[in-house]
């Protein structure tokens, strides 16, 4: 298996990502451990949604399933505990190059279980680009290879980037404005 992205530009209306906004915009939000310090990995707001939302929970999965035969890999019905996040990006704030995998997984109805792991990251787009400056998303392939997806690639409200949860990838400081996102992970059995 290999690093792997699709982008599906507004797969999801501005209507539905106006909705989420609100829904989520209505908890308070939470700074991650070490926020702001130096070195810190991020520096956000973040805010769990419920997958007791059934209709967001299969209106994601759902774009998860359209486009399984492209990663061609094994997934789990089941879904992380809090796996549904909702991230702000103001002024400042920023995301390090980092991976999102986990070799072990804590289920929302269960213990940890070694033998699942992060199959796929999917981010889909809640801002316009135009509502931000900065906070550009990239890929890192590898030590002298980096694919950073155009401003017109990722800047429809709605659009969908999927990729293999070890893949490098990093979002540059927001100089203004506010880059909403909503991340979630698909779970599978341990990679082979």
């Amino acid at each position: 298996m290999f690093n792997k992205a699709l982008i599906k530009q507004n797969y999801f209306s501005e209507e539905w990502c106006d909705n989420l906004n609100r829904k989520a915009l209505q908890q308070p939000g939470q700074r991650p451990p070490h926020a702001g310090e130096p070195g810190a990995l991020r520096n956000c707001e973040v805010r769990s949604i419920s997958i007791q939302n059934k209709s967001l929970f299969y209106d994601c999965l759902n774009v998860v399933y359209d486009h399984l035969d492209y990663f061609d890999i094994n997934i789990s019905p089941k879904i992380e505990k809090d796996s549904f996040v909702h991230i702000s990006y103001g002024p400042g704030d920023y995301l390090r190059p980092h991976f999102d995998t986990l070799t072990e997984v804590s289920y929302a109805d269960g213990p940890f279980d070694k033998n699942i792991n992060r199959k796929l990251s999917v981010i889909v787009m809640l801002s316009h680009r135009s509502e931000y400056t900065g906070g550009n998303f990239s890929f890192g392939w590898g030590a002298s290879q980096r694919h950073d997806p155009s401003k017109d690639e990722i800047s429809g409200k709605g659009t969908v980037a999927i990729f293999t949860s070890f893949t490098k990838h990093q979002v540059t400081p927001i100089e203004s404005g506010m880059r909403r996102i909503l991340l979630f992970w698909v779970l599978g059995p341990q990679w082979r």
